[in-house]
């Protein structure tokens, strides 16, 4: 999957940091195109085809589900 990164010198990066909470690195949220949040805490969620397609579904990946 093509993951997104906001470099540390983009003018953008305190902006977002705001707008979506990041509290510290590593940081990884899932977003829908329009930018609402899908899931706010992606780093805990397995990286795999379930986590993927409940992310596609419109929902975060819950313990139980892709785990």
């Amino acid at each position: 999957m093509p993951w997104k990164a906001i470099p540390y010198d983009d003018d953008k990066r305190e902006m977002l940091q705001s707008m979506y909470k990041v509290s510290g690195i590593p940081s990884l949220k899932v977003l829908k195109s329009d930018g609402t949040v899908i899931d706010n805490n992606a780093t805990s969620s397995p990286l795999n085809e379930a986590a993927a397609q409940a992310w596609v579904n419109g929902g975060a990946c819950k313990k139980g589900c892709c785990h």
